[in-house]
C-alpha cells in the first residue's frame, strides 16, 4: 500500500518543482527598452505619436510559487513596480498604475540620441494603468504593453498605448 500513497506525492512534488524551475528561469536582471505608439486624446481632436523610447534596468524578482515582483528603473530616474505571474515562458504583468512624463515625436526626423534623452515634444505627465502579456525566447523577454490613462494637469486630456512593446535583453 505504500508504494500506492508515495506515487501521487512524487507527480505533485515534480509539478511544484517544474513551476519553480520555469521563475527561477525567467528571474533576473535585464536592460529594457519600451517603444512604440500612443495615441493622445483631447478637446480638440486625437494625435498618435511615436513614444519615445523608454530605456532601463528590468529586475524580476521571484516571489511565492509562480509569482515575481518586476521593477523598472527607467534611465530619466522613474520607477515602476508591477507584480506578475510565470506560467512556462510567459510573463503576464497584472495591472499596475503609475506616473510618467510621455515624450512623443512627431516625425522621423530626430537622432538616437534626443530619443535616450527623451528630447521628444513634451506630451504631459500621466497617471498610467499599465498591463502586459509576453513570452522569454532564449535571453529575450518580449512584452506586448497595453497603458490607459490620464493627463495630471488637464483630466480630460486621456493617453492608450495598444501598440507598445518591451524588449528585455538579460544582463
Amino acid at each position: 500500500m505504500k508504494p500506492c500513497r508515495l506515487f501521487p506525492l512524487l507527480i505533485v512534488m515534480l509539478l511544484l518543482t517544474a513551476c519553480q524551475r520555469d521563475v527561477s528561469r525567467m528571474a533576473g536582471d535585464y536592460s529594457y527598452k519600451l517603444s512604440g505608439e500612443i495615441e493622445i486624446v483631447a478637446a480638440d481632436g486625437t494625435v498618435t505619436h511615436t513614444v519615445v523610447r523608454k530605456i532601463g534596468q528590468m529586475n524580476i524578482l521571484r516571489q511565492q510559487d509562480n509569482d515575481v515582483l518586476v521593477t523598472l528603473n527607467e534611465l530619466s530616474g522613474d520607477v515602476v513596480v508591477m507584480q506578475g505571474q510565470v506560467r512556462g515562458d510567459s510573463l503576464i504583468l497584472e495591472p499596475a498604475e503609475f506616473t510618467t512624463t510621455i515624450a512623443a515625436l512627431n516625425d522621423d526626423d530626430h537622432s538616437i540620441i534626443e530619443e535616450i534623452l527623451n528630447a521628444g515634444e513634451i506630451a504631459g505627465i500621466y497617471k498610467v494603468n499599465a498591463s502586459g502579456r509576453g513570452a522569454l525566447v532564449d535571453n529575450i523577454l518580449i512584452l506586448k504593453m497595453h497603458w490607459i490613462g490620464r493627463q495630471l494637469d488637464t483630466p480630460q486630456t486621456t493617453i492608450e498605448g495598444t501598440d507598445l512593446t518591451l524588449v528585455a535583453e538579460r544582463n
